[in-house]
């Protein structure tokens, strides 16, 4: 966090904060009571949040229409000053609050109850943050009603080139056990040249040992939910702020345990993600703003689904093997 940023969520002036770094202004009593309750991380939690309130559609503010009445517009927001990576918090959490309220899928899956298109939030067991699971990858799919297909190649299918995920939770169980064939692991073998090149290089045996591993390490340890999203475009963009978010966020680090500390690449291990790609993005107040109008959309969602009776599941529905 830089000067300017503390000054912003604590209340206090950047040249008083400059006075006191040079020695040439002394604490008060109350200014050096109130500099030791920030060392308490759920204090400065608390004052990012009064901060940088993330604006929903109930506190915007109003617009008259032509006919009298009154909506409420992005637009006219009122935009906070501070950077807009103070705003993460809030909304990480606001994420985690809304993704607890969703169904939560355990292999074995049952497909029939997996929305085509949609974004993907995965779960590790003992993984925390926020006072509950903490998201550890996001993902999505490009393909229309290709979600189902997508998770198959992370849970079921012994493929680590076709599926990143299964790749890294591999690069940590061998990198863990200091084993040599991790080198032929990260061979990536897709395309025909590249199998002709580097095939007869790998271990298939031992591969084939390592994809049962990650298969049941995947299977074993995590859950994930789905935020329904048809659109292409907007199911990318979405994936996109998620995953700035949370890699943002400070209260979502990874516990002492998590697999992902074996991993070989630093920004998993840093980032407590299960992914590379879309790290640590500044997102625009806008962009915020956008990502929250989201979330208001699926929290309707949840509490419309709330209210419906809940669905009888039929012998007719399929697990997958």
């Amino acid at each position: 966090m830089t000067q300017a940023e503390f000054a912003e969520v604590t209340g206090l002036g950047t040249a008083t904060l400059v006075r006191w770094e040079n020695g040439s202004m002394n604490h008060t009593r109350a200014y050096d009571r109130y500099m030791r309750l920030l060392e308490n991380p759920e204090v400065m939690r608390q004052l990012r949040e009064l901060a940088c309130p993330v604006v929903s559609r109930s506190n915007l503010p109003k617009a008259v229409d032509d006919a009298g009445g009154s909506s409420p517009t992005l637009e006219d927001a009122c935009v906070p000053t501070q950077a807009a990576s103070l705003c993460t918090g809030a909304l990480c959490k606001r994420l985690h609050e809304l993704a607890m309220r969703l169904e939560r899928h355990t292999f074995p899956i049952v497909e029939e109850k997996i929305p085509g298109n949609g974004v993907y939030l995965l779960f590790e067991k003992w993984e925390q943050s926020h006072g509950m699971d903490r998201i550890v990858r996001v993902g999505s799919h490009r393909g229309e009603d290709n979600l189902v297909a997508r998770l198959r190649e992370h849970f079921v299918k012994p493929n680590k080139d076709r599926s990143i995920f299964r790749k890294n939770i591999g690069r940590a169980l061998l990198n863990m056990n200091q084993d040599p064939f991790l080198r032929q692991w990260d061979l990536d073998l897709t395309t025909r040249e590249a199998r002709r090149q580097y095939g007869q290089l790998v271990d298939t045996e031992r591969q084939r040992q390592v994809e049962s591993d990650v298969t049941r390490t995947i299977q074993e340890r995590f859950s994930f939910v789905v935020l329904p999203v048809r659109d292409r475009s907007e199911r990318l963009t979405l994936e996109s702020s998620i995953i700035s978010v949370v890699s943002l966020c400070d209260e979502c680090r990874p516990s002492g345990e998590w697999l992902g500390n074996s991993s070989p690449e630093m920004r998993v291990r840093e980032s407590g993600l299960w992914q590379k790609q879309g790290l640590y993005k500044q997102l625009t107040h806008s962009s915020l703003v956008a990502m929250n109008a989201d979330l208001d959309e699926l929290e309707e969602l949840i509490n419309g689904d709330a209210s419906r009776k809940p669905r009888s599941v039929t012998a007719a529905e399929r697990l997958w093997e």
